[in-house]
């Protein structure tokens, strides 16, 4: 970055000048080094400087948002370089401000990143059965029970960060949770509810970072033949190619004996019997 450019730049920030100089100002760095991470952090608050924001006020999915417009071969070093400056606005300008989180998210983003450049590789039957086999083995109830919110109900990252003792019934082993502003209730099959029975930890609240984690934790815990690890897009494609629909609720889910029932009708004189998902063959039961 040309120095005169630089200088001039920096004069322009009205909202972030002072958090800039003092981070310059303090720093250690080589001075080669140090214009590397510049030519990273100025862009960032002259952005932020137009949002008329202070760094104490940017928020965490702000900087997201903004680090996705980033080239992403630049993602570590960007990174690196706005972790350096966030940590020199909490300890030197007594900013609060969580740079773990920050940090953890970053590299959350990176690996999204990573993985949306891979096509999505359907999971074939022997696949989910050893990716059960494995975190039962290994006693990753944590792991387990995001890979069956993902796989058998569909869940996204939104939905599942709201699961919790306030979001669900213990009597009625169902989950509430809002979706694009409209409320659902989904019942969990036994596999998943034994497992908030014995670990009643599953029921504390998490952010979407921990189950983004959890997710690629499962991907370097299980090793498949035909792909480096497995990611949610490979769970999204099984879902939409693979899983059956009930045709009454329009809910998808596994094609595996305990989440569907056969109904038939006592007005049908050929007697067919009927397919249904578990939860619509009761409540039609229910109303005949």
């Amino acid at each position: 970055m040309n120095k005169r450019s630089r200088e001039y730049r920096i004069t322009q920030l009205v909202h972030n000048r002072k958090y800039l100089e003092g981070y310059l100002k303090s720093s250690e760095d080589d001075p080669d080094y140090l214009d590397n991470k510049l030519s990273i952090v100025l862009p960032f608050l002259e952005y932020f400087d137009k949002e008329k924001l202070d760094a104490n006020k940017i928020q965490l999915d702000q900087i997201l948002i903004y680090s996705r417009t980033l080239n992403r071969k630049k993602d570590e070093t960007f990174r690196l370089a706005l972790l350096d400056f966030f940590v020199y606005v909490t300890t030197v300008a007594r900013i609060s401000f969580e740079t773990e989180k920050l940090d953890l998210s970053l590299k959350e983003l990176q690996q999204e990143l990573r993985d949306e450049k891979r096509d999505a590789q359907v999971l074939q039957v022997e696949d989910v059965i050893k990716i059960r086999n494995v975190l039962t083995a290994k006693e990753h109830y944590k792991l387990k029970f995001t890979f069956e919110m993902f796989y058998v109900y569909g869940i996204t990252l939104d939905e599942i960060e709201q699961f919790g003792s306030d979001h669900y019934s213990k009597h009625e082993s169902v989950f509430m949770f809002t979706s694009k502003s409209k409320r659902k209730r989904i019942r969990l099959d036994e596999s998943i509810t034994e497992l908030i029975e014995v670990h009643p930890d599953l029921l504390e609240a998490k952010g979407r970072t921990t189950y983004s984690g959890y997710m690629q934790d499962i991907g370097s815990t299980v090793k498949l033949q035909d792909r480096d690890k497995i990611i949610w897009k490979d769970i999204d494609r099984t879902r939409k190619e693979y899983f059956p629909t009930c045709s009454r609720c329009k809910q998808k889910y596994p094609n595996s004996a305990e989440f569907w029932a056969l109904i038939e009708f006592e007005e049908d004189t050929h007697k067919k019997h009927w397919i249904y998902c578990k939860d619509c063959a009761d409540e039609m039961r229910e109303t005949v």
